[in-house]
């Protein structure tokens, strides 16, 4: 019985000491075989293009402007190049590109950029007076490669640069003038102000304001009438003076509206088109009338008896019969007395 219970106990040794190899070997065998690969990212070239440009604004025909465009590598799951890379752009020709980040190689052919690399290239562009007259220059470059026998272009890079503006301007300016030649002449204060059957002499400045000549020059005024001058033709920055052939005199109606307005305006011409000045206005009022605030508390009055009314007319000849009929009744009376005595 001492010798099974020995025996017994060598086995239970023998069989845990199994145990414990096998575990150990398995161990071994998996640290020493490879791990199992995932599945490999696919290849995924890549072009950036971002493009400047200096300087920017207040451009003039003959100017230059410098653009500078960034090419950069930006391909993922791939470590091999972009070969073969070129910048283009619809407007700037001759683009030159130097320098990278990396390691890259310039080629004839071309840049060849490692995944995260980039390179600058630069074009130039004089602006020209079309581009003026548009106010602006719009253009768009793009960056192109190859990975392996693909094709790789780049995103769109847009800038835009602005010019002065130069663009010829047609403008006219226009300034109006009155004055009233009264004939109470001394007996009347020369203030402006005017009454029936006095004359308003219209007189006008014509001045050229933009930056072309103006030819054709003339001056309207429906009031006024007919209008001189004394020149036809503007250059830029010069004016004329001109003048109403004949004045106008204040006539009844003028009278009781109690002010004489009236508005001019010139015009020209330039590349055959018709340029057309600002409005001008000059205003007389009438002497004592409702527009005539020089007199407290009497603006709005009625207007003075002046010229053509018969107010003044009717009662003067109203006295007259009055005094006429009472002389009569004083002789009348006279008579009597002496038919009497």
């Amino acid at each position: 019985m001492g010798t099974t219970s020995a025996s017994r106990r060598r086995m239970g040794i023998g069989t845990r000491l199994g145990a414990v190899a096998v575990l150990a070997g398995g161990l071994l065998l998996t640290a020493g075989s490879p791990a199992v690969a995932g599945p490999k990212p696919e290849p995924n070239p890549k072009l950036e293009l971002t493009k400047t440009g200096t300087p920017a604004k207040d451009l003039k025909a003959g100017d230059k402007v410098t653009y500078t465009y960034t090419v950069r590598n930006k391909s993922t799951g791939t470590d091999r190049p972009i070969t073969g890379i070129t910048v283009d752009d619809d407007t700037v020709s001759g683009i030159v590109c130097k320098g990278h980040s990396g390691p890259a190689a310039q080629h004839v052919e071309g840049l060849d950029l490692e995944p995260g690399e980039s390179a600058t290239c630069t074009g130039w562009y004089t602006v020209t007076k079309e581009d003026v007259k548009a106010g602006k220059v719009v253009n768009t470059a793009w960056a192109k490669g190859w990975f392996h026998r693909k094709k790789v272009m780049s995103n769109k890079a847009e800038f835009t640069v602005r010019t002065k503006d130069e663009r010829e301007k047609a403008r006219l300016w226009l300034d109006k003038k009155a004055r009233v030649e009264s004939d109470c002449r001394s007996k009347c204060e020369k203030d402006g102000y005017a009454v029936k059957g006095d004359k308003i002499f219209y007189s006008y400045r014509v001045a050229n304001t933009g930056t072309v000549t103006i030819k054709e020059i003339a001056v309207h005024d429906k009031k006024a009438g007919p209008v001189v001058c004394k020149k036809t033709w503007l250059h830029p920055g010069a004016s004329t003076d001109c003048h109403a052939v004949e004045p106008h005199v204040v006539t009844w109606e003028d009278v009781k509206a109690g002010k004489i307005v009236n508005t001019a305006y010139a015009t020209g011409e330039h590349d055959k088109k018709k340029v057309v000045s600002n409005p001008a206005s000059a205003t007389v009022c009438i002497r004592g009338g409702k527009f005539d605030h020089r007199h407290d508390g009497k603006d709005d009055q009625e207007l003075p008896v002046t010229g053509d009314d018969s107010t003044g007319v009717l009662s003067l000849g109203g006295g007259l019969l009055a005094a006429g009929a009472l002389l009569l009744g004083v002789s009348r009376l006279r008579r009597t007395a002496r038919g009497q005595a």
